[in-house]
């Protein structure tokens, strides 16, 4: 269903934890979006929502400040979802280093998907971001959590942040990506 849907960019259904479940879409823009919230996928998953879920979904509307898209031979099935606060005053401060971390995302081989995000749920301050990271394997993901960019976090941590990172290590369950 997702792969015919012309403005999903890329997307990903995921689990972490136990039964535990989520989707994490990226879209040209918010008419896309729009169209993906209504489509097929949606409606499957509103028809079968109390055979199979637990409570009614949750949806954040994300801006994204970077991207890295990149196909390859392997199929994704490893990512990371990271979450955090910005310190009062400092939003624009994180919104800038996620901005600069995609050129150094852009180096790392084994990352084949990463997105720097602010959230748009204002009832957090509007200081809410993330980071989403997709890789072929555990090894790839490991190699991202040693690089420049994890580091640069517990860095800037106790300046940026008004709490540690929510980390969660996920696998992929499907996955679209440009060819």
């Amino acid at each position: 269903m997702i792969e015919t849907e012309a403005g999903t960019t890329a997307w990903f259904a995921m689990q972490y934890g136990r039964g535990k479940f989520a989707i994490f879409g990226a879209f040209e823009s918010d008419e896309p979006r729009q169209m993906h919230l209504r489509g097929d996928a949606a409606r499957g998953l509103e028809t079968r929502a109390e055979e199979l879920l637990v409570d009614l979904p949750r949806i954040d509307f994300i801006d994204l400040l970077g991207a890295k898209l990149s196909s390859g031979s392997a199929a994704p099935s490893k990512a990371l979802l990271l979450t955090f606060h910005a310190q009062i005053g400092h939003t624009d401060e994180v919104a800038g280093y996620l901005c600069d971390s995609e050129r150094v995302v852009d180096t790392e081989p084994n990352t084949m998907a990463w997105f720097g995000f602010h959230c748009r749920d204002f009832r957090v301050g509007g200081g809410e971001f993330g980071i989403f990271d997709v890789f072929a394997d555990n090894a790839g993901r490991f190699a991202h959590l040693t690089g420049r960019v994890p580091r640069g976090i517990a860095k800037q941590g106790m300046n940026l942040f008004r709490d540690f990172p929510e980390i969660r290590l996920v696998n992929l369950l499907e996955s679209k990506l440009p060819h």
